[in-house]
């Protein structure tokens, strides 16, 4: 049997999947990824883990049966925006900086009128060349001694591999240092800031070959010598492919613990607070994303505030939201428990309750925290599509989606239907496994992959429901937010 084999970097695990041409997974595994917090604000993780977990993954698929000739090609997806410096022989020089990691806020300030062009996303500490700036200031030895700035989990993977650094575009639409219409790194501005951009990866296209398996790699973690490696995308484009967001305009939402709403679009779009732009993995289209801080998190806090002491608290949370007769015409809940990005941009955003009266109980919270959880969704989809994407039906993926009482009231609330992949988990890995569909000619291109091999796969529907029931509560829900701020 032939297969090719995907893997995703997540923040918190990595999973690798054996696909076959026909579309179906026949192995799957997952190994977990340690994340280090050394100071407040620094957020970091071991490339050299990543490497042995991905090792460890070959090789229980040995051990299940699986030779090494049967593996056609590798393709990767991961997590984008990372800071991992290597040395002239490929080893990290410390341990890499995550996407998420807020030490550079100050250089950020200094650098964004320099980066913050028409052609770039919202500039802040998260991007590149804020880090890249203080570790030249805080690691200056460290510095001097890189060889080579990856900017991608998955990137090291390759690099280990093949002994080439390369990224590809969508992951490179991150860095905050990447011009997306001329499809090239920011060498003018990189140079006037005294980067170095002969220290950063080539840029590839995640169907091009990075290079092959090397053999001292091939002794270690039991692939065949010379086999292809695939550049793959960022894990912003392998998902979009994995929710079959294919067609121009069709919106998908992602709700993890934090979130995303994005959808592809066939050019750059005008500027609008808060959107970011990746370039598709075809590099013939653009990701369009607006990222939202409150997601699967909100679930999580209600469940931990109301339920932690049972034993299934989802399930428990779930029952009692489903017994409520609502909406209550004045209870509601404003769910920015962190700051919000999107449809706001505000990082002091709070979390509000109204409408509490003495009979107010517990059940009755859980319920407005799922509607207004909805609308927050809701009224995120209406700005960023702004009034173009009239689907009734649209993708939902992340560990929210697994709670079928608030699925059913998202449907309800945004007079939507809702689709549920069944492999949810797999589908960054299925999204990293189209470059090496393409590669391979299994799949003549992107969209063919996704009519082909994805539309095979099982999905549960939520249909849209009475969502008048909900306009005048979702009127007053647009009123809380101005409110909230000058309170």
């Amino acid at each position: 049997m032939n297969y090719t084999a995907a893997f995703d970097l997540g923040t918190t695990s990595i999973k690798g999947i054996l696909i076959n041409k026909n579309g179906s997974i026949k192995y799957t595994e997952e190994r977990d990824i340690h994340t280090y917090y050394p100071e407040k604000g620094h957020v970091e993780q071991d490339p050299e883990e990543w490497w042995e977990h991905f090792c460890s993954i070959l090789k229980e698929w040995q051990k299940s049966g699986v030779a090494a000739a049967d593996i056609l090609a590798l393709s990767f997806s991961g997590q984008m925006q990372d800071c991992i410096p290597i040395d002239v022989q490929g080893r990290p020089l410390r341990r890499a900086v995550l996407y998420s990691d807020a030490r550079a806020d100050s250089e950020a300030d200094e650098l964004s009128g320099l980066f913050s062009t028409a052609e770039s996303n919202p500039f802040n500490g998260t991007m590149l060349p804020p880090k890249l700036l203080w570790l030249k200031r805080h690691e200056p030895e460290l510095f001097e001694k890189t060889a080579c700035f990856l900017v991608g989990a998955k990137d090291y993977i390759i690099y280990k591999l093949t002994g080439n650094a390369c990224t590809d575009p969508t992951t490179a639409s991150t860095t905050g240092m990447f011009h997306l219409k001329k499809q090239s790194w920011m060498k003018k501005e990189l140079t006037t800031c005294g980067l170095p951009e002969d220290k950063l990866p080539l840029l590839h296209a995640a169907h091009d070959t990075a290079g092959s398996v090397h053999k001292e790699a091939a002794r270690e973690c039991g692939l065949l010598s010379g086999l292809p490696v695939l550049c793959g995308s960022g894990d912003a484009g392998a998902t979009t492919i994995g929710a079959g967001a294919a067609a121009a305009g069709q919106a998908y939402v992602y709700m993890g613990t934090t979130g995303w709403i994005a959808s592809v679009s066939p050019e750059l779009d005008h500027h609008r607070e808060g959107i970011f732009q990746l370039l598709h993995p075809s590099k013939q289209a653009y990701i369009v994303i607006a990222p939202l801080l409150n997601a699967g998190s909100v679930l999580e806090w209600a469940a931990e505030t109301w339920y932690g002491e049972e034993a299934y608290p989802y399930q428990k949370m779930s029952e009692e939201a489903a017994l409520v007769n609502g909406p209550f015409p004045d209870l509601l809940f404003l769910p920015y428990l962190q700051g919000e990005r999107f449809p706001v941009q505000d990082m002091e955003a709070s979390g509000v309750f109204t409408g509490i009266k003495k009979e107010t109980g517990r059940k009755e919270l859980v319920r407005a925290v799922y509607e207004g959880l909805a609308f927050h969704v809701l009224q995120s989809l209406e700005q960023f599509s702004d009034g173009k994407n009239k689907e009734k039906a649209v993708p939902l993926i992340g560990g929210g989606a697994r709670n079928e009482e608030w699925c059913s009231v998202l449907a309800d609330v945004t007079n939507k239907s809702w689709t549920i992949p069944a492999d949810m988990d797999l589908l960054p890995c299925l999204g990293a496994a189209a470059p090496a569909f393409v590669y391979l000619g299994w799949s003549p291109d992107y969209d063919a992959y996704t009519a082909n091999v994805l539309a095979r796969h099982e999905k549960r529907r939520y249909n849209a429901g009475d969502s008048k029931k909900y306009e005048a509560l979702y009127t007053k829900y647009k009123m809380l937010y101005p409110l909230s701020v000058h309170m």
